[in-house]
C-alpha cells in the first residue's frame, strides 16, 4: 500500500511538476486568508487623564476587549507604548468598514480615554527574499 502511494505522489509531481504542485497549495492557502491587516495606533482622547501615563488609565474594559480579539484570532500584536503615551494593535479584518467596526466597539475608544488611528497595512513576507 505504501509503495502505490508513493508512486502515485511520484506520478503527480512528475506529471505536475513541483513548481505546480506548490503553486496550488499556495493558492489554497491564499484563498483561505481572505482578511487584510490593520495597524491602530491609539492616543489620549478627551477623556484621558492627563498628567498620568497608559498604565494608570481606567483600561480595564479595553484589555478585556482586546484579549477577546485575540482569542478570536482578530488581534494579531498589540500593546503599551513605552513612553505611555498610548499604544498600537495588529489587527485582522475583512475590509476597512470592518476594521473600524472593531475598534469602534472598543470601550477605551467608546468612553473617549482613547482615539485611534486606522490605517491598512501591507504586511511583507520578507522571508521570500532571503537567501538561504
Amino acid at each position: 500500500m505504501k509503495y502505490v502511494l508513493v508512486l502515485a505522489f511520484s506520478i503527480i509531481v512528475t506529471t505536475f511538476g513541483p513548481a505546480t504542485y506548490g503553486q496550488a497549495a499556495e493558492n489554497k492557502a491564499a484563498s483561505v486568508s481572505l482578511k487584510s491587516s490593520f495597524l491602530v495606533v491609539y492616543s489620549p482622547g478627551p477623556a484621558w487623564t492627563k498628567g498620568k501615563s497608559v498604565k494608570e488609565q481606567p483600561l480595564k474594559e479595553h484589555f478585556k476587549y482586546l484579549t477577546d480579539l485575540f482569542e478570536k484570532g482578530i488581534l494579531k500584536l498589540g500593546g503599551p507604548f513605552s513612553d505611555g503615551s498610548g499604544g498600537a494593535a495588529l489587527i485582522e479584518a475583512k475590509d476597512e468598514t470592518d476594521a473600524l467596526a472593531l475598534i469602534q466597539n472598543d470601550p477605551a475608544v467608546k468612553s473617549g480615554v482613547m482615539t485611534p488611528k486606522i490605517t491598512k497595512w501591507e504586511l511583507v513576507s520578507w522571508e521570500k527574499y532571503v537567501k538561504n
